[in-house]
């Protein structure tokens, strides 16, 4: 069970503040047994946090290592003596002629488990700016000598929040598995392709220096690439050079890249083209390959024997289609009046927009 002391010392979690601590109630003591000449307001001084100092390492080593004759065998190797000035237990070896202060050449041994000793750590690792086990340790052994210093060293730096901090390095966790675009067979190359540029690379032209980047379009499934040129970083050279790539190599059902910002310029382009991709032009298109006419397309009626700037506009005002449904013969509307006329004579120039 913890007496008084214990729980003092267990209460303050900076060595100075408990040295500061202990020095007030030395002065109090002091005060009541009238043996002080210092009032409890004035400051504390050096010689007063020497004291508490030393009133604290004597407590703790009595109470871990007992009376000075009854060593633990983890003391018996350091050749322990009681320092005469002071009662302290302190480190022997063979260091008495080294040129060395005299707290170097024999260290206060301290116990490994005590929370002093974790102040004590704290502290000189906080004075030497968060530095490692080795550093801290060897600036301790300046004064104190702690048993298993070394581990108790490091079991204590690694509650430290701030070295944490410091050397916290990045979870690294497995791959995640391949997408369908890199691991589907049986498609043709450039089907599904990754994207992204490099460069710059300095060209001549005339006298003057130009800038020139590389399109590296590559297929995700066979790692073939293709190369393109492309003048600049803006969103109509990207497109020149999908264009080009798509002429090349056919249309990709699949294009991956970095979203920068020329990427998603394109994209948005590609979409603003597509939305203002009306219905004329759709029916245009699949008019002009074998589709139906229809009432309201604008025509041209081929003449045969006139030349092509001669042959009159019309208007389909009638279609007849036929079992099968297509329209083989259809009624136009000229400024001459209106005529029946097959659809091979029919050259279809805009296609209604009449549903």
């Amino acid at each position: 069970m913890e007496n008084a002391v214990d729980r003092l010392l267990e209460r303050y979690s900076s060595w100075h503040r408990l040295k500061r601590a202990t020095a007030i109630l030395l002065r109090v003591k002091a005060l009541l047994r009238k043996k002080a000449s210092v009032n409890l307001s004035d400051p504390i001084t050096v010689c007063e946090l020497q004291q508490a100092e030393l009133a604290i390492l004597k407590y703790i080593q009595t109470a871990s290592f007992g009376s000075s004759q009854v060593k633990p065998s983890s003391l018996l190797k350091l050749k322990p003596f009681e320092d005469e000035s002071n009662q302290l237990l302190r480190v022997g070896g063979r260091l008495t002629n080294a040129p060395i202060p005299f707290e170097a050449k024999h260290p206060v041994i301290l116990p490994n488990n005590h929370h002093v000793t974790q102040l004590i750590i704290s502290h000189y690792h906080l004075r030497l700016g968060h530095a490692g086990p080795e550093r801290v340790l060897a600036e301790i052994r300046q004064c104190f000598w702690i048993l298993k210093g070394r581990a108790v060293i490091k079991q204590t730096l690694k509650s430290c929040l701030q070295c944490r901090k410091l050397r916290a390095k990045p979870q690294i966790q497995q791959m995640a598995d391949l997408p369908n675009s890199r691991v589907t067979p049986g498609e043709p190359p450039f089907t599904r392709v990754g994207v992204d540029y490099f460069g710059p690379f300095l060209v001549k032209k005339a006298r003057s220096e130009l800038k020139r980047y590389g399109c590296l379009f590559t297929c995700l499934t066979t790692r073939a690439i293709h190369l393109e040129v492309a003048h600049t970083l803006d969103t109509d050279s990207f497109i020149n050079a999908l264009q080009r790539f798509i002429a090349r190599r056919g249309p990709a059902t699949e294009i991956r890249s970095d979203n920068g910002t020329n990427f998603v310029g394109g994209l948005r382009e590609l979409r603003k083209a597509i939305s203002e991709w009306n219905q004329q032009r759709i029916s245009d298109y699949l008019l002009q390959n074998n589709q139906n006419l229809r009432i309201g397309d604008l025509v041209l009626i081929l003449l045969e024997n006139t030349p092509r700037n001669h042959w009159p506009l019309g208007l389909i005002t009638q279609v007849y289609p036929g079992a099968d449904g297509l329209v083989r013969t259809v009624e136009v509307k000229t400024q001459a009046g209106v005529f029946i006329r097959p659809a091979d004579k029919i050259c279809l120039l805009e296609a209604s927009l009449l549903s």
